[in-house]
Parts: C-alpha cells; structure tokens; sequence
C-alpha cells in the first residue's frame, strides 16, 4: 500500500514537471528548487518546503503543494546544463527526489532521477 502512494504520488508530480520543463525556456536553479518560464508564459518554480514539493506559477506569489500528504519528500535536487548559446548542447535539467511513505507499519522509499531536455532547439 505504501508503494502504490509513493509511486503515484511520484508518477503524477513527474509527469506534471516533465510537460512544462521541456517546453519552459529561461531555466535557474537553486537551494532544491527550480524556475523557468513555461509555454504560457508564466514564471514557474518548483521548490522543497520542509518535506513537501511545492509549486507556483505566478512568479512565486504563491505556492501550492504538488506532493500529497501521504508522502514525505527526503532531497529535491535540479542540476541544470547546456544552458549556455553557443555551447552546442540542448538545455537539459536532471532532477533527483527522494520519497518515503508509511501506511500502517508498511514503509516505502523512492528514489528518482530523470534528465528531461527542452523542446525547443538552442540555436
């Protein structure tokens, strides 16, 4: 039970974050979060808050949590690279998370870590 929270948890909250990072551009890191500004336009960031992701897409006004309560996030790490022009790499951003959920006296632990490129050709 606690692997089927944490790995939907995780599936949810990645696939979310993989859409808009690969068609986001102007991308910075810091401190276990992320911005960037997404397709729409808006300024999005992700960030670790205690042991919860959260998530705002007005520039950082506010921030809603992207993680569900039944899962406790450990680390939450974005490593960006290829950002430079001229480099002659496509922008890529690796991000590394840490779960674990406890239902009952059952204890699940997830690590994850994904590279997502963008979209759009770096020219």
């Amino acid at each position: 039970m606690a692997s089927r929270h944490v790995s939907t948890n995780i599936s949810f909250l990645m696939e979310s974050m993989a859409r808009e990072i690969r068609t986001g551009s102007s991308f910075s890191s810091g401190a276990g979060s992320l911005s960037f500004t997404n397709a729409k336009g808006q300024s999005v960031t992700y960030r670790l808050t205690g042991n919860v992701i959260e998530k705002s897409s007005d520039g950082g006004v506010t921030y809603a949590a992207a993680t569900g309560p039944e899962v406790t996030v450990n680390y939450l790490n974005f490593y960006l690279s290829g950002l430079p022009l001229g480099d002659g790499l496509q922008p890529r951003v690796t991000v590394t998370i840490g779960l674990t959920s406890k239902v009952g006296k059952e204890t699940s632990i997830m690590n994850i870590q994904t590279t997502l490129s963008q979209i759009k050709l770096q020219i």
